[in-house]
């Protein structure tokens, strides 16, 4: 990991130090008891007339320092978040700039909700854990994909939208989402979730009655297959499958009535019709998600019969 330093007017002629220093407070919060440790310089890497970057060893990390002192202190959150590095850049004459970085404790990844979402990209993704930072750098990744946005919600919850995810062909195809409130070090932890094919309807019946009729809905798999691979040719990855882990299928009717699907096979549900509104029946736009409703496809129009 690199530290980015961003200035004008460095010259590849004229060798950049950086400098750091690890400073950890006291648990009576007094400068006196305070842990200071200072490191080598490390000659800054040259990019151009605007940009050097500050290599960041291993030894930074706080790990090391804690071990060499009291391990309880790594524990403690307000000691953490007092922790700091601090960075000054030098050439061999004179002293050019110094910049505080706060140390952040680790970010951790709990769960994910949905876990699943279309390779289109744009589903908003709920990721809860620990120790998340509302910094502008924050940041999500899928696989190796970077999120579109991320919404920080509190130390234990942010928001991050789906990448349009073209990697390995087509079909369904699972990846470790990672945080980073740094935008570099991205978590250990991590959750797993899933990208699938846009969904095909091939049939749908009964698609009128009453409540609680039971509605069979089916994939078009061969067509789902065929159009991802005119889209992104290449070897596909395995077919969705309404069995994965990862899926959690629902019916939508009206755009406002979310029920739950049940799988009777990899590729077909079925989901029965909610009460309806009006007593003289009609149409309401029937639409199936493999996401807990967060993204659906149209079925078709379910009409109801009038009540007697």
């Amino acid at each position: 990991v690199s530290i980015d330093v961003h200035g004008s007017n460095f010259d590849s002629r004229v060798p950049v130090f950086c400098h750091f220093q690890r400073i950890l407070p006291s648990k009576d919060d007094s400068m006196q008891n305070r842990r200071v440790a200072n490191e080598e310089p490390v000659k800054a890497i040259y990019l151009n007339n605007s940009l050097v970057q500050c290599p960041v060893q291993s030894w930074l990390t706080l790990q090391d320092f804690f071990s060499l002192h009291n391990q309880d202190w790594a524990k403690n959150a307000t000691l953490l978040e007092g922790a700091i590095l601090e960075m000054s850049l030098t050439t061999e004459q004179d002293w050019i700039h110094s910049h505080t970085i706060p140390y952040l404790p680790s970010e951790t990844v709990i769960s994910l909700f949905p876990r699943c979402a279309p390779r289109s990209g744009g589903t908003k993704i709920r990721v809860t854990g620990e120790n998340f930072a509302e910094r502008d750098s924050l940041a999500c990744r899928f696989g190796s994909m970077n999120a579109e946005l991320v919404r920080f919600i509190s130390s234990k919850e942010i928001e991050c939208t789906t990448p349009q995810f073209n990697h390995f062909g087509s079909g369904a195809h699972v990846v470790e989402v990672q945080i980073a409130n740094n935008g570099a070090d991205f978590s250990s932890s991590t959750g797993f979730f899933e990208f699938y094919d846009h969904l095909i309807i091939e049939d749908a019946n009964p698609l009128f009655g009453e409540a609680q009729t039971v509605i069979g809905i089916s994939l078009d798999d061969n067509a789902m297959k065929t159009k991802a691979l005119e889209k992104q040719p290449g070897t596909p990855s395995e077919p969705f499958n309404f069995l994965s882990s990862y899926a959690n299928p629902k019916c939508v009717f009206n755009h406002t009535e979310i029920v739950d699907a049940k799988v009777t096979s990899p590729t077909s549900v079925s989901c029965a019709a909610p009460p309806c509104r009006h007593p003289q029946g009609g149409g309401v736009l029937l639409q199936l998600s493999a996401n807990s409703g967060f993204d659906v496809v149209d079925v078709g129009f379910f009409v109801y019969s009038a009540t007697q």
